[in-house]
């Protein structure tokens, strides 16, 4: 607790220190879709978020998101809607480079007793300089408030390449486990920006991926489509999961349970 506590303030902190000097850098909503496959079962999930990127100063950025889930909920434990709330202050290096802190939140609504408040926060870096954009993260998921026995590691990376031609490839895997679950979800992703035009007057970014989600005893094809609106600025290119931090909020998000 002492250590979520320390990170979430030297968040905010980042923020407060730089507040005068405020400016929006960029904002999208997005729009997804999740589907896991298998021959145990098959659970669809939606999802939607919005995000923003400002400069506290030249050198600290500040990312803010909001997000929701709407599970298959396979299992029957009630899982009805999931909300997340993120923050993140990252630190600005010559040549690309960043480091910094992050921390998210995710209420779980139940009609069941399977309702509360679950956290990851922790250490992320990153490198975006052209068309490559890899950003990696160490956290630890705190479930207490849902009965979970232990806190969870959560470790992943995520890595962009953007053509010319306004395709762009990319790669993504994460992994979180705790004494009693484990789960791994990795795959690749294409995306393609529509540039605006007379049918559209902001761009469109469109992205699909493909990979695995694999639990502790069970493993699933996973296939996502997710669709972005930049506000303001430029979008975030990857995939558009519920959670960019932790694998089992985005099986929650899609299924309701882990496996």
């Amino acid at each position: 607790m002492f250590t979520k506590s320390l990170l979430v303030g030297g968040a905010l902190a980042i923020a407060a220190s730089g507040a005068s000097a405020f400016e929006f850098k960029s904002s999208e909503i997005h729009f997804g879709w999740d589907r896991i496959d298998s021959s145990a079962g098959d659970a669809d999930g939606f999802n939607l978020g919005l995000d923003a990127s400002a400069m506290a100063s030249d050198t600290i950025e500040l990312d803010f998101g909001l997000g929701y889930a709407s599970p298959d909920n396979i299992s029957g434990s009630g899982l009805d809607n999931l909300f997340r709330l993120s923050l993140a202050g990252n630190y600005l290096f010559s040549q690309g480079l960043y480091a910094g802190l992050f921390w998210d939140g995710t209420h779980f609504d139940s009609s069941g007793t399977f309702s509360g408040w679950a956290h990851v926060y922790g250490l992320q870096g990153g490198y975006k300089n052209g068309p490559v954009d890899v950003v990696a993260f160490y956290g630890v998921g705190d479930y207490s408030d849902i009965g979970a026995p232990s806190d969870s590691d959560s470790f992943g990376i995520d890595f962009t390449y953007t053509l010319q031609n306004g395709l762009d490839f990319g790669a993504y895997y994460l992994s979180e486990d705790l004494t009693t679950s484990s789960i791994d979800q990795y795959g690749v992703t294409v995306g393609y920006l529509v540039p605006s035009s007379q049918l559209s007057s902001v761009p469109v970014y469109i992205v699909g991926s493909f990979g695995r989600m694999k639990g502790a005893t069970q493993s699933f094809d996973q296939f996502a489509l997710g669709v972005s609106f930049p506000l303001s600025g430029d979008v975030k290119k990857g995939r558009k999961s519920f959670h960019g931090r932790s694998a089992f909020h985005n099986a929650f998000g899609i299924a309701g349970t882990l496996f």
